[in-house]
């Protein structure tokens, strides 16, 4: 298992000892069709109603001080959903990941405790400027973590093709990429009040 997140938010990757080729080429080559397409579809139709919960959130912070149960319940399991898609997507993960957003997935365990108490402070100043003083800086070098992800996503699939098990420090560094994207996230939706470090790192 690689561990994602802090005691808050913590998310287990589990690292199979064996990968199915088969699935490795079919993702590879029709991946786009039946992975891709579909689940890309659903999670721009679900990342609009996930905007629409991020402003209603915050909104209800702002006024009442509470973060609804609802909200995070829907955006926590959006960014699960989301993250299930992406281990297939790099071949972290065998097998085809539910539509379902509350679906069991053993290729990974997700903690997102609930905290409906945010500081409205640091919730307006996310709603107002996030952009800037989060999105902006992270992106700007998660992009490149990202490009070298991308490379190393080739190597694996050559190393998981002729040996069909995973390198473990080329799966630390791709669960390393994801974890950094979801802690950004999880603070900007509102899940967490604690800015994410600029780090892969557990």
């Amino acid at each position: 298992m690689e561990e994602i997140g802090t005691a808050a938010f913590r998310v287990e990757v589990r690292r199979q000892e064996s990968y199915s080729r088969l699935q490795l080429l079919a993702r590879t080559f029709f991946g786009p069709f039946y992975l891709v397409l579909p689940h890309g579809l659903y999670l721009g139709v679900l990342g609009l109603v996930a905007a629409f919960y991020h402003l209603y959130g915050a909104f209800a912070v702002l006024i009442t001080g509470t973060l609804p149960e609802g909200v995070h319940k829907f955006l926590s399991r959006f960014l699960r959903y989301a993250s299930l898609v992406h281990l297939r997507v790099f071949h972290l993960a065998d097998g085809y990941p539910s539509f379902r957003l509350d679906a069991p997935d053993e290729s990974m365990e997700w903690h997102l405790p609930y905290n409906p108490h945010l500081d409205r402070l640091s919730v307006l100043l996310r709603l107002l400027f996030a952009p800037i003083f989060v999105m902006l800086p992270h992106m700007l070098i998660w992009s490149v973590r990202n490009f070298i992800n991308g490379i190393l996503a080739v190597v694996a699939f050559w190393v998981v093709l002729f040996t069909g098990t995973y390198p473990e420090r080329l799966f630390d560094f791709q669960v390393g990429t994801l974890r950094w994207l979801l802690r950004v996230y999880v603070y900007a939706f509102l899940l967490s009040d604690t800015y994410p470090p600029f780090s892969g790192k557990p």
